[in-house]
């Protein structure tokens, strides 16, 4: 048989279709799946500016994390206008909570259009938004059914004339009852207050009856008296 040939007008008239190879095709449409030059700078500045507010909320989180616990090693408490409002201090962690979301949905976001993955960024930003949750749920309950119930504060000056205040409180556990009037059976609790900071300084469980503080050589003295008992409690400043 003959070979046929293809006539050079054909050749000359490119009506052959030419071979792509499938690698080309991959870059041309990576090519057009790259964001514009603006987009990119854009892109690349909420990145940057993601990261920056995640990272200050999370040394936020950390210094309130911190200072709670220092708070709560040396008993201090938040005290404002003759109230204890320390359970108001949990909402300060939603702030740091906030921000870290925020910081989060930005890079995410950005690395996308950059056509990035952010590593651990969509399970971090779901484990943030939990506890921003449970943080919210949390400061929620202890101001309707807190877990340190004061009835009354009072003023006590010692023997020596240094002034305490005196809190007739209850703790109270997830479950338990609240009162609405003081129980027979109450803690008293002493504290030292500097400012807006109230330091507990000692803490006994009684019933309705007398009480007062005396100077002694070593500190103070806690001296309480109900059901016929009477009772000393060494405490120092």
């Amino acid at each position: 048989m003959e070979e046929k040939n293809i006539p050079e007008e054909k050749k000359a008239s490119g009506t052959e279709k030419e071979t792509v190879k499938p690698e080309e095709k991959g870059s041309a449409a990576k090519e057009t799946a790259q964001p514009a030059p603006e987009d990119t700078v854009r892109a690349k500045k909420a990145y940057r500016t993601g990261k920056i507010i995640n990272d200050i909320g999370m040394g936020l989180f950390s210094v309130f994390i911190l200072l709670g616990a220092v708070r709560f090693f040396l008993n201090l408490e938040l005290y404002i206008g003759g109230s204890i409002v320390t359970s108001y201090l949990y909402f300060l962690l939603l702030i740091p909570c906030i921000m870290m979301i925020t910081g989060l949905v930005m890079t995410n976001k950005a690395a996308k259009q950059l056509g990035k993955t952010e590593k651990g960024g969509k399970p971090m930003l779901i484990a943030i938004i939990i506890a921003a949750v449970l943080i919210l749920g949390f400061s929620v309950a202890e101001i309707f059914h807190p877990s340190y119930h004061v009835y009354e504060i009072e003023k006590c000056k010692a023997s020596d004339g240094r002034e305490f205040m005196l809190a007739k409180s209850e703790r109270v556990s997830i479950t338990g009852e609240v009162h609405s009037e003081i129980p027979s059976y109450y803690d008293l609790d002493v504290y030292d207050v500097n400012g807006i900071f109230a330091r507990k300084l000692c803490t006994k469980d009684v019933h309705k009856g007398s009480y007062n503080i005396e100077k002694t050589e070593k500190g103070y003295r806690l001296n309480i008296s109900y059901l016929g008992i009477e009772e000393g409690i060494p405490f120092s400043v």
